[in-house]
């Protein structure tokens, strides 16, 4: 089964998240959404979407992957777009 991952703003978290806002402005966020990164391309994933992240990260993140990243409001460094 093909399967593509997602991180950064995750939208059925919004309500424990404090609402809807970029995510990647603390080092806590960042780490944790390179963490998921690096989990998802070793696990085979087709591709990833960045969602709601700031765009360092976001290239970062896009730079760094085997996989082509799709960005939802993150950035015009992602590969493709929704």
């Amino acid at each position: 089964i093909p399967v593509m991952g997602h991180i950064g703003l995750m939208p059925q978290q919004v309500q424990t998240a404090g609402g809807y806002r970029s995510v990647g402005h603390s080092e806590h966020e960042t780490s944790k959404i390179r963490r998921d990164a690096h989990a998802i391309g070793g696990s085979g994933a087709f591709a990833v979407v960045i969602e709601g992240t700031v765009e360092p990260l976001a290239r970062e993140v896009t730079s760094a992957m085997h996989i082509p990243t799709i960005g939802i409001g993150a950035s015009a460094a992602c590969d493709g777009q929704v």
